[in-house]
């Protein structure tokens, strides 16, 4: 698709190559034109990659006289600091952690492997309950889940197990009937041996971190897995507190990968990254064939997703105050964010959990590159676990890989207007007044 060519749909977006903020095409200006630092770039095409139609659309944040406008966009959510005093069971995020937290690194379940006597020669027919179609492996003859069912041979099962209320309030079982699938997913790229070879090479590269697990053992449990994410574009707005003074800081995101699951942990899931987004196709059947479990969404209360943005953000809101006052001192005052776009998605992984005994530790590896994950034997910097990157080439030339912006000070032009305009920290800044100043500081001791 040209980026001239334009849709109800949406724009082709790029990064900017000056700051890393997203950039859309500029029919005016015919270049591609940065919002946040302003530069401007001829369109050169995607570094011989062939352009597609893509199946994520994006929609740019609107802009009036210079400003950022907010004011018309729909799904805004905020978000304010919550008491340390209250404990939050299944929201506690514990930040710069080299153990298992608050969340125990979850176990795939394992699917029972059903079996049947093939009609046509009686040979054993085996397979997983998400399969569609059931081949015979001496004589070829295909059987349909719906043929399956009728027998009674056959439950569809695709992992999800949990349970819930009924309207009355009585305890029910939840079936797969109850879990939303995502819209899309993205095929394998590597095999499961080179998901264990990438997991070897990170234990080669930390030897002591494994030295009393006999990891060619237990690497025989990993598991070819479908993780649940939500992909969201998402506008970002933080006010920034110091001991001084408070500011806004302003970021957008496309692509933007929020670990979706119910059973595993997020800081696991997100140092996977990069993915080729491109690659998503509408999630059929096909995706369900062979050996291959998925992973169970939270389901209809996004609550816990919600908190694992507002964590992310709150870090990095907080560091970018610090950067541009100076100070060893900052907090989100409050967070404002609005959804362009917000879709459930399946990414490829392999999955290897925690052993019976010993250790407590899981492996994640990116089903497209070989990038691996540790959790709960340290961090590599700027990351929750331990990583061992992979194969990155075909996610970098990519047109659809994750753009986050840095968090630019901005002020509201004018007051009460949700138009945001980007300046430099001192303009953006409001200093506080003595009393003021006499009040917090009354109110810390």
């Amino acid at each position: 698709m040209s980026p001239k060519q334009e849709n109800d749909q949406g724009k082709t977006v790029l990064k900017c190559q000056n700051c890393g903020a997203p950039v859309y095409y500029d029919a005016t200006m015919d270049a591609f034109h940065c919002s946040f630092c302003g530069a401007s770039s001829a369109f050169d095409g995607f570094d011989g990659v062939e352009e597609q139609e893509l199946v994520l659309k994006h929609h740019a944040v609107p802009i009036q006289n210079g400003c950022f406008d907010l004011s018309a966009m729909k799904d805004k959510r905020e978000y304010h600091p919550v008491s340390k005093k209250i404990q939050l069971e299944t929201w506690a995020i514990k930040e710069n952690e080299s153990y298992l937290g608050w969340r125990k690194p979850g176990t795939i379940e394992p699917r029972e492997k059903v079996e049947f006597i093939c009609d046509h020669c009686g040979g054993i027919v085996s397979g997983y309950g998400s399969q569609n179609i059931w081949v015979c492996d001496y004589c070829g003859n295909k059987y349909g889940k719906e043929e399956l069912m009728k027998t009674g041979f056959y439950t569809p099962n695709w992992g999800f197990k949990g349970c819930g209320f009924d309207g009355n309030g009585r305890p029910k079982t939840i079936t797969d009937a109850d879990r939303p699938l995502p819209h899309f997913a993205a095929d394998f790229r590597i095999s499961r041996n080179d998901a264990e070879r990438a997991v070897m090479r990170l234990v080669k590269e930390h030897p002591k971190a494994f030295a009393e697990v006999d990891m060619e053992q237990h690497i025989k449990n990993l598991r070819a897995v479908y993780f649940h994410y939500y992909l969201c574009d998402t506008t970002i707005l933080a006010s920034v507190e110091t001991e001084n003074g408070r500011a806004l800081f302003l970021r957008d995101t496309i692509n933007w990968e929020i670990p979706g699951s119910g059973n595993h942990c997020e800081e696991l899931l997100q140092d996977l990254g990069p993915w080729d987004f491109a690659a998503l196709k509408p999630f059929a059947p096909a995706f369900c064939e062979g050996d291959i479990w998925f992973d169970r969404p939270w389901g209809n209360d996004d609550s816990p997703i919600m908190y694992r943005q507002y964590a992310t953000i709150n870090m990095d809101a907080a560091a970018e105050g610090k950067k541009a006052y100076n100070t060893r001192d900052a907090r989100t005052e409050w967070i404002r964010t609005w959804d362009r776009s917000k879709v459930r998605i399946y990414l490829p992984a392999y999955y290897l959990g925690k052993a019976e005994k010993g250790p407590r530790f899981c492996f994640a590896v990116n089903g497209q590159t070989g990038t691996v994950s540790c959790y709960g034997r340290g961090q590599s910097k700027g990351k929750h676990s331990l990583v061992c990157e992979g194969d990155l080439g075909a996610v970098e030339r990519s047109a659809e890989t994750s753009i986050i912006s840095d968090f630019y000070p901005v002020i509201e032009s004018p007051a009460g207007s949700d138009h945001y305009m980007i300046t430099d920290p001192q303009k953006a800044f409001h200093k506080k007044g003595f009393l003021e100043k006499m009040r917090q500081r009354k109110n810390k001791k």
